[in-house]
């Protein structure tokens, strides 16, 4: 049964709240257990969302898989952002808080153009099978990529 209107737009906005409550619940989370093991834990578990995403076979991993790449996302925004500052130049005061609003914002731009990218030249044939890396390495090994086609 597929969503329309409204009902998926409060579906939409439930899972984007995620790295909000995340970031809310878990921003202390790096002060008490360490910045590396919090990096750690939530690199571990964006990895377990992809595969999740990866190997989808029903509808409940499909909504399984964004809670938790969003949990995780929030969870590694604080540690990361609380890292950057830790280690910050007492000489050149504000640049680590530069550097905290900037880099979300380039690491998703960079995100669009390499899904962008991954949709045009990625191979037309079985996608969901191919690993995140495989198009990459498809087209660093000197191979082209099928075109896609409009059918």
């Amino acid at each position: 049964m597929a969503l329309v209107g409204d009902e998926a737009h409060r579906r939409d906005q439930r899972l984007r709240a995620h790295p909000a409550r995340a970031l809310l619940t878990a921003s202390t989370l790096s002060d008490h257990l360490g910045r590396r093991p919090v990096l750690t834990g939530a690199l571990l578990a964006e990895a377990a969302a992809t595969a999740v995403f990866a190997t989808a076979q029903g509808v409940t991993a499909l909504i399984a898989a964004p809670i938790l790449q969003g949990l995780a996302t929030g969870v590694a925004t604080s540690a990361a952002g609380a890292a950057l500052l830790d280690f910050e130049d007492p000489d050149r005061p504000g640049r680590a808080t530069l550097a905290n609003g900037i880099t979300p914002v380039a690491g998703m731009a960079a995100g669009v153009l390499a899904a962008t990218a991954l949709v045009q030249y990625a191979p037309a044939s079985h996608p969901h099978r191919l690993p995140p890396a495989a198009p990459a390495v498809h087209r660093a090994g000197g191979r082209r990529a099928s075109p896609r086609s409009s059918c």
